[in-house]
């Protein structure tokens, strides 16, 4: 029943991207071209941080009460931590870099912008499921019945408010570059270097303090 809910979201985001053209956007100037597309990577980064937040927070806490099997292996929590980090990510660039590349064509965009906001998507897929992961694993809840009960505690009360901050600064960073590269000015350049060093510094921190954190918690956990 929740992916069906996610499916409508997603199956509206995708109908309006392919009617872009049908709205006339394509024609506009790439100054407005390269807002629109910015306001375009924003849904889907707003999409992606709920997607994470309600899919893959819980991955840890479903291990439930058979955890202890898990610790039996011959493969160490930090692996196991860092496998269900790498799924979440891959689930996330699929979603992510298809509605970017349908963005893009539909809005005609120019090659640079196209493979600036596929290098953006990246980062923010990376960033939103070592969010979820790793403080799914800082906030386990192993006696959880079902994912929605999982996410309904502190932790991913957290994970969600630390994901829609972490959404909001690297699409309004990311703005400025094709918004400045889409106009002549002497400050161009530097727009595009600061806006860039926010991504990259943001999603570095976001998905590798997380994911620290999370391993050390299941490292001392005694199941």
């Amino acid at each position: 029943s929740q992916w069906l809910q996610f499916a409508v979201l997603l199956g509206l985001l995708l109908f309006y991207f392919l009617n872009l053209r049908a709205i006339g956007y394509h024609a506009r100037q790439e100054m407005w071209k390269a807002i629109i597309g910015s306001l375009n990577l924003f849904s889907v980064v707003m999409v992606l941080s709920t997607l994470s937040t309600r899919f893959f927070f819980p991955l840890i806490s479903l291990e439930g009460r058979r955890f202890w099997i898990l610790g039996l292996a011959p493969v160490s929590r930090g692996r196991l931590l860092y496998s269900k980090f790498l799924f979440a990510f891959l689930c996330n660039v699929l979603l992510a870099e298809g509605m970017i590349l349908v963005s893009n064509l539909m809005l005609g965009s120019a090659l640079s912008f196209g493979v600036y906001q596929f290098c953006v998507a990246l980062c923010a897929a990376a960033a939103l499921a070592g969010l979820a992961v790793g403080l799914g694993a800082v906030f386990p809840d192993y006696a959880a019945a079902s994912p929605a009960q999982a996410v309904s505690g502190f932790g991913g009360t957290l994970c969600m408010i630390l994901s829609l901050g972490y959404s909001m600064v690297v699409v309004i960073a990311s703005a400025f570059a094709p918004v400045s590269l889409s106009r002549s000015g002497p400050h161009s350049v530097k727009a595009v270097i600061i806006g860039t060093a926010i991504v990259l510094v943001s999603t570095v921190l976001a998905t590798w303090w997380p994911l620290r954190a999370g391993e050390a918690v299941l490292r001392e956990a005694e199941l």
